[in-house]
């Protein structure tokens, strides 16, 4: 386990990933992110190999590890899109990211908030098709469903970046004029800001869990169920499910297969992709408490995460039109959304 430290703090891997949890998109020009993809694989091999010659003691360290990789590599799965969009003569390409947020007890939800924003990205191609000639570029581009979505997202209040954009008619509130500076490749500037009306809550992931204890065995059982919402077509990627469980001491079963942190009495599962069913999935575990006689704690609110890539909350989506200096902005727009702060507490089956 010493060495599977020296090593991981060698390549960087914890700082590496905590900057790439940062920056969205990842730049596939960048080193460091290639370094990172090297280590991460080199990582699982190691991990892989290490698992049967290490005590039990040293094998949740090389589990975490293993988890750190996996959270790299989901980030690097951008690199290939990533990639297709370098190859475009644009200068730029709009998007769109919304972070919801969501506080439940059980299954009911107590609070819901959504955030987005309107952003354009510089590509590389930037600098060699405007340069010196055209310093600040402009495209014009359209809200489209900004009449549908009045009801779901607080639009008068919109927050319009006034230093680089603004709407061409008072007639046409949705049709605007961005004027950008050219800056930094890979840099996004944002457009606008939105966020969503009280009374609206489309809950992308239903996550309702229960925790019971056999005092008679000192065991403890939690049950989840977990449900996308129909209406994702595409579903989700990278469900993340954390539970910390007070006073256990080992995971003695989980169904489907999930990670154990005992040095901080945390559970992980982590599903890829979860389509839109009318059943909802289940996921089990048991745990033992710390000692003999002891009883696994009730667990602390679950934090979820998740995230949905080519689709919006709300299918609110600009559209670029016809732009004053030709080609500036890629027709195709990024989509793009996923959890904030996303807990749910955990209710209690009377004890057998």
């Amino acid at each position: 386990a010493a060495l599977v430290r020296e090593w991981l703090a060698r390549k960087g891997l914890r700082e590496i990933l905590a900057r790439l949890d940062a920056a969205r998109p990842i730049d596939a020009t960048d080193v460091s992110t290639r370094v990172a993809l090297v280590a991460a694989l080199k990582l699982e091999g190691f991990v892989r190999r290490s698992r049967g010659m290490v005590q039990s003691g040293e094998r949740s360290t090389l589990e975490q590890l293993l988890h750190e990789r996996n959270q790299v590599t989901r980030k690097l799965e951008s690199l290939k899109a990533l990639g297709d969009r370098y190859a475009t003569s644009s200068s730029f390409q709009l998007g769109v990211e919304e972070i919801v947020s969501a506080q439940f007890n059980g299954s009911k939800l107590v609070s819901f908030k959504a955030v987005g924003e309107v952003h354009a990205l510089q590509l590389p191609a930037a600098a060699e098709n405007l340069g010196a000639t055209t310093p600040t570029p402009s495209f014009d581009f359209t809200l489209e469903n900004a009449e549908k979505t009045q009801a779901r997202w607080n639009l008068p209040s919109m927050q319009v970046n006034a230093r680089v954009m603004h709407r061409l008619l008072d007639t046409e509130p949705h049709v605007f004029r961005a004027r950008l500076c050219l800056g930094a490749e890979g840099s996004k500037v944002p457009l606008m800001r939105y966020e969503s009306e009280a009374n609206w809550a489309p809950i992308p992931l239903k996550v309702i869990p229960q925790w019971s204890v056999d005092h008679t065995r000192g065991k403890g059982r939690l049950i989840v169920l977990v449900l996308a919402n129909p209406n994702l077509k595409q579903g989700l990627r990278h469900i993340s499910i954390h539970a910390v469980v007070p006073a256990a001491e080992a995971l003695l079963v989980a169904e489907p297969p999930a990670g154990w942190y005992g040095e901080r009495e945390e559970l992980i599962w982590s599903i890829d992709r979860l389509h839109p069913e009318t059943t909802p999935r289940k996921l089990m575990a048991t745990l033992r408490g710390s000692s003999p006689g002891s009883l696994p704690q009730t667990p602390q609110p679950l934090r979820v995460f998740f995230s949905c890539d080519g689709s919006t909350l709300t299918n609110l989506s600009p559209r670029p039109t016809a732009s004053d200096e030709g080609r500036v902005v890629s027709s195709e727009v990024l989509r793009h959304f996923a959890s904030g702060k996303y807990e749910v507490a955990v209710t209690t089956k009377p004890a057998t």
